[in-house]
């Protein structure tokens, strides 16, 4: 499928044998061992993805590339030095080393000039048994350091959340922290502070700090910790159970780490799974106080003589069971209703309405999710026949314009707008705002509009019959695909740019500008928000 959705005609097999994608794969040669990579691959993706190890410590496959840690060094067939393989890329026919005698003993200095700042505490640290500098120092057998080490007498600052504890003693300067607080939700809280010996990362911008954590995510030692919960276990003592963040439907996927008896301890997630991709907001990360709360319910109540009882649940679903029947068989199956969660999961809300029209008998289902967006969900569906979005949160990474309408991704859903930071990165994405109020948004768009509130209809319509009068209408989808398409062009006629800058004070020339950038871009995704549901015009 071509950019627009249009198919391409498929070459025979004889003229093309390998497989989609293939044809265009290097070959390189890997510690003795051929393999096949894609062009835009470095040395260390081909190697990891052919099953070879290379030690890194800085590297993070989510992140922009570090280079701080050297451990990642390998020898290439034709250069004089070792090169770092996270930031090489392969060429076809390149033989590649990894574990040569002199990238061993590369590594292995390398490591012992990181101790030399790095106090071995590792009985009592937090990332004992799961630390990554611990795990490499291990591997390459260094028992002792011969540089002596000195302490660095850094004065303690608060962190930009406290929420997290900062050991300044701890941290290799890696950097990874800094790169992720920039890269991921573009917080960008902290920075490098003095140079040389005295170098230390420190939270210069703590305002700007959301408490993501995804700093204490990235962090291959136990220079970053939480300071939620008051009970600790080691690595090996904790029971991790993969489930579903409950506090809104984007579904995040998260590991509830658990300690003794199922006693929650603190959260963390599992690489890059989940459409979270490993990240997760304040409330999934840190919001568990309320699982071990005292004040939590823990059995069903049912209401006796006026007073709410603690039960069991056998008989609070016999209870259930018995008053949905009678009311059924006296009243009808039509007058019982169910209310859905908004933060039930796609599944349960699936399990949920199959009970209520398979075992009551009833449609009448609704869900609390109705009273913000319902108008929304209904008009995408008589416009779009989908209630809801016409595509996979995954598929804005991939988009070139982001246009964003009456919505603060980053305070509203912070997964989803890691997701369009990562279009910026990938694809140099345009970004438009058209919002009134000042957003996280605004500071990262290259063009900005602050409409009149309740003026949307106004100058969405003359954006619209921009785009129609400049070309940018295809004929054949139009023609298959849509109906009344006359009659809306029509419909478009008194929004002229002086109307529209009447009704919404968007002028002319910005009006314009937007439908430049739109009509040059070539996969454009529109996300709006409630600030678009409320209209005077």
């Amino acid at each position: 499928m071509d950019k627009h959705g249009e198919g391409r005609s498929i070459p025979d097999e004889e003229t093309n044998p390998l497989p989609r994608g293939l044809e265009s794969m290097l070959k390189l040669t890997i510690d003795g061992k051929e393999v096949s990579a894609r062009p835009e691959q470095t040395i260390l993706e081909a190697a990891r993805q052919n099953g070879i190890d290379i030690p890194t410590l800085c590297y993070h496959e989510k992140l922009s590339l570090i280079k701080s840690c050297r451990i990642c060094l390998v020898e290439v067939e034709g250069a004089e030095m070792p090169v770092a393989s996270c930031a090489t890329p392969i060429v076809d026919g390149m033989v590649v080393r990894t574990r040569t005698e002199r990238v061993e003993r590369m590594r292995r200095e390398a490591l012992r000039l990181l101790l030399v700042n790095h106090p071995l505490d590792c009985p009592v640290c937090d990332a004992g048994g799961e630390c990554h500098l611990q795990n490499r120092v291990y591997e390459f057998g260094i028992e002792r350091n011969e540089f002596p080490p000195e302490k660095r007498d850094i004065p303690a600052s608060p962190y930009g959340t406290p929420l997290i504890r900062q050991w300044f003693d701890r941290c290799v300067m890696c950097l990874r922290c800094v790169h992720a607080c920039i890269d991921v939700p573009g917080a960008d809280v902290l920075d490098v502070v003095e140079r040389g010996f005295p170098a230390h990362i420190e939270a210069v911008r703590k305002d700007n700090c959301i408490s993501c954590g995804e700093c204490l995510r990235v962090c291959p030692v136990g220079a970053l910790t939480e300071t939620l919960s008051p009970e600790k276990g080691r690595t090996w003592q904790l029971t991790r159970t993969q489930t579903t963040c409950p506090f809104c439907g984007c579904g995040c996927q998260l590991e509830l780490n658990s300690l003794g008896d199922k006693k929650v301890v603190k959260v963390t997630t599992k690489g890059e799974s989940g459409v979270n991709r490993g990240s997760l907001c304040v409330k999934g990360r840190f919001g568990i106080d309320w699982v071990n709360h005292p004040d939590r319910l823990k059995k069903p109540l049912v209401r006796k003589e006026g007073v709410l009882v603690e039960t069991s649940w056998d008989e609070a679903l016999d209870f259930v069971v018995t008053r949905l029947r009678q009311l059924k068989e006296k009243f009808g199956p039509q007058t019982i209703g169910g209310i859905a969660s908004a933060r039930a999961t796609n599944e349960e809300s699936y399990l949920f309405q199959k009970w209520m029209r398979a075992c009551i008998g009833t449609n009448n289902i609704d869900s609390a999710a109705d009273l913000a967006s319902g108008a929304a969900i209904r008009g995408m569906n008589a416009c779009l026949g989908v209630p809801g979005m016409t595509h996979p949160m995954d598929h804005v990474e991939e988009a070139d314009l982001l246009l964003v309408i009456g919505a603060d991704p980053y305070d509203d859903n912070l997964i989803f707008s890691n997701k369009m930071r990562l279009a910026i990165r990938r694809n140099n994405a345009k970004v438009v705002v058209v919002d009134p109020r000042q957003t996280q948004w605004e500071k990262w768009a290259d063009l900005w509009l602050r409409p009149l509130p309740g003026s949307d209809r106004a100058w969405i319509n003359g954006l619209s019959r921009l785009l129609i009068e400049g070309g940018s209408v295809r004929k054949d989808f139009i023609e298959e695909k849509t109906e009344g398409f006359d009659s809306f062009r029509a419909s478009l006629e008194r929004f002229s740019t002086e109307f529209v800058r009447e009704v919404s004070g968007i002028t002319p020339s910005d009006l314009e500008k937007l439908a430049r950038l739109y009509k040059r871009a070539g996969r454009r995704a529109i996300i709006f928000g409630s600030g678009v549901m409320q209209n005077l015009h």
